[in-house]
């Protein structure tokens, strides 16, 4: 950047660099630079909207994320960043539409059926959450976060069996990071009849 302030790649990537080591600030002034330097394409727009989803500038996220949808409606991360952002902001039914979405384009996609399951969980489809939570663990038996959650729904809906199953897996494959959530797990676990 030094040599040559012009060069769009280098300030995508100091951008990059800023953002995956927790500096959106400074990522989004990178990414500005980017977009002074010509039209931004579908990685930048996605980078920088990114970058203002985590400053909470919503609506420039949500901008920037519709340019880039423009560009690639057929690109997952497009639409999982959509949804990340309308979760964020309370939205949903917004954020279960673009979660579906991104699963549809692609059914191996974890953290968008992990993050579809907490969307349709906070607006009480508790057999949709159900759903979303059991296909993040088809596609990773052992996803900490879904058996946890699919724990709590299960309880919610008075299913204590299906909660005290999902409770023991997550006590079993949880690791150090889940402290306050085995906690309460084995509580909870203990109340419905305790793992064996």
């Amino acid at each position: 950047i030094e040599t040559n302030p012009k060069d769009a790649t280098a300030w995508q990537h100091l951008g990059e660099l800023y953002l995956q080591g927790g500096d959106p600030d400074r990522a989004e002034e990178c990414f500005n630079q980017v977009r002074l330097l010509g039209p931004l394409s579908e990685d930048s727009l996605l980078q920088l909207g990114e970058s203002y989803a985590k400053g909470k500038k919503f609506d420039q996220a949500l901008e920037l994320f519709q340019r880039a949808l423009a560009k690639n409606p057929k690109n997952p991360m497009i639409h999982f960043d959509l949804g990340y952002t309308y979760a964020l902001q309370g939205q949903q039914t917004l954020a279960v539409a673009a979660y579906r979405q991104a699963v549809a384009l692609d059914p191996k996609f974890l953290a968008a059926y992990f993050n579809l399951g907490e969307s349709l969980k906070t607006l009480k489809d508790f057999p949709g959450a159900v759903q979303a939570y059991q296909e993040t663990l088809r596609l990773d038996p052992k996803h900490a976060e879904s058996l946890f959650e699919l724990g709590e729904v299960y309880y919610q809906i008075q299913n204590p069996l299906a909660a005290l199953q999902s409770y023991c897996h997550f006590i079993e494959v949880a690791g150090d990071r889940y402290k306050e959530e085995i906690k309460k797990a084995k509580e909870t676990a203990r109340s419905l009849g305790d793992c064996h």
